[in-house]
């Protein structure tokens, strides 16, 4: 009996880490020959490339699921410690909470600013629910820091609720200073095929009248700055130019995943240069 509990716990971690081995390869070819398709360009990875995508993959998965049991708490807002700089507020994004953001919270807190993450509320509704916790959140973060202007920082689907903040709360444009969205499907992606469940159509389907109606941050708060990051072997919103809009400053990488946007070092880097700029 021994013999064969032993066999399962250690075949257990192979068998996911296969199963996620074979997921990522697959969708990688799909993706590759979606851009192949229509005269896209890809940055096709090397072997030891796409081992290390693979490896980037695993590790966010590792770390978010031990954020998400050690890392939250009940209001998804965490105090800073000694802030000398503009409050940041993370939104995450589909199917995540605030906790996701925890490493790169670390890292922008050592660069002296202050960071807080909100939890939107259960996964799997219409993203427009989350509008007001994201409002109340604002406000929170804005009356924390001494009513100055906050800077917003999304992943994915947080990136549209900022939108629709704006949309449904213009006066709220006097509390951010300015937005920041990684891997956002802003135009939608081709991930969500026309088979997919008709919610999901509705808000993430590169036709959906949903997005298409949604006004851009230009349109809404010309005067903030917006930077919008995108990756092009993002396996989760592509191809990469749906996550990028027009009069923002875009940004691409290659070779970093849709969570790898909130762990890699690069992204990072770049996240903190244009905070420092804009404060």
């Amino acid at each position: 009996m021994l013999f064969y509990l032993t066999l399962i716990v250690v075949s257990l971690p192979v068998a996911i880490a296969i199963s996620y081995a074979v997921a990522i390869l697959w969708l990688y070819i799909r993706v590759k020959h979606f851009y192949g398709r229509n005269y896209l360009r890809f940055y096709k990875l090397s072997p030891a490339q796409l081992w290390l995508f693979y490896t980037e993959v695993i590790r966010a998965v590792v770390l978010m699921s031990l954020w998400l049991v050690f890392k939250s708490n009940k209001n998804g807002l965490h105090k800073p410690s000694a802030p000398d700089k503009p409050a940041i507020l993370c939104v995450h994004g589909f199917h995540m909470n605030g906790s996701c953001f925890w490493g790169l919270r670390r890292r922008l807190e050592q660069a002296g600013f202050a960071t807080y993450s909100v939890s939107l509320g259960r996964p799997y509704v219409d993203p427009s629910k989350y509008v007001d916790s994201l409002h109340q959140a604002l406000a929170q973060t804005f009356m924390n820091n001494q009513q100055q202007p906050v800077h917003l920082l999304a992943h994915s689907m947080g990136g549209l609720v900022c939108r629709m903040l704006l949309q449904h709360y213009p006066e709220d444009k006097h509390r951010i200073k300015s937005i920041i969205t990684l891997g956002t499907p802003h135009h939608g992606t081709q991930a969500i095929g026309d088979f997919t469940l008709p919610w999901l159509k509705e808000m993430f389907h590169p036709h959906s009248p949903l997005l298409h109606q949604l006004p851009e941050f230009s349109q809404l708060a010309p005067e903030l700055p917006v930077m919008t990051i995108a990756s092009v072997n993002d396996l989760v919103v592509y191809p990469a130019h749906r996550a990028l809009l027009k009069n923002s400053t875009r940004v691409r990488f290659v070779t970093i995943s849709h969570m790898g946007l909130l762990l890699n070092s690069r992204v990072k880097r770049r996240i903190s240069r244009w905070l420092t700029q804009s404060t």
